[in-house]
Formats: structure tokens, C-alpha cells, sequence
């Protein structure tokens, strides 16, 4: 890197910048941009025809919760069975063996 004076890093030329754009816009799949004009509703057909193609925020948003409601009774599950298989655990211990 060249240095300023002040040492510190100088800003790298306009040529260099407009390369770096450029090869990284030819590895950028084409594809992949139409499909998320469509998902955000920018570029699907007027007739209803793609609207399944929009991307739907609310189904999201229930899934998060649904998610986080499954977790929290995995959570629950987890701390029963912990207390249940202590349970067992004295009461096995408190068995007299001949």
C-alpha cells in the first residue's frame, strides 16, 4: 500500500476502484438478480401470474415465532426430563438389594 505523509493509506485510484466493480459484477449471477427483482414484487408479471414469486415477510415472521415457540418447549422438555430422571435416580437408590 502506498502511505501518505501522514502514514496512512491513500485512497486507491479511480482505475483500480472501476476494476474492482467490474470483475465483480461479472461474477454476479444474472439469474439471481431477476429472481430478486421478482421477490421483491419489482419485475412480476400485472396479471397475478407470479405472485407467488413475492416474497412473503409475514409468513417469516410466523415461522420466527413458531420456531421460537418450538425451541421453548424443547427447553421445557428438556428441564422435565432432567427432574424426572433424578426422580428415578433416588428412587433407585433408596431400594435395598439382598
Amino acid at each position: 500500500h502506498n502511505l501518505t505523509p501522514a502514514g496512512r493509506i491513500k485512497k486507491p485510484s479511480y482505475s483500480l476502484v472501476f476494476s474492482w466493480v467490474k470483475i465483480t459484477w461479472k461474477k454476479v449471477n444474472s439469474i439471481l438478480i431477476c429472481k430478486s427483482f421478482k421477490c421483491c414484487g419489482i419485475s412480476v408479471k400485472v396479471d397475478g401470474s407470479e405472485d407467488d414469486m413475492i416474497f412473503d415477510y409475514d409468513n417469516l415472521i410466523d415461522e420466527n415465532q413458531e420456531n421460537k415457540l418450538l425451541d421453548e418447549m424443547d427447553e421445557n422438555d428438556d428441564n422435565e426430563g432432567n427432574d424426572n430422571n433424578e426422580n428415578e435416580y433416588n428412587n433407585w437408590s433408596s431400594l435395598n438389594f439382598v
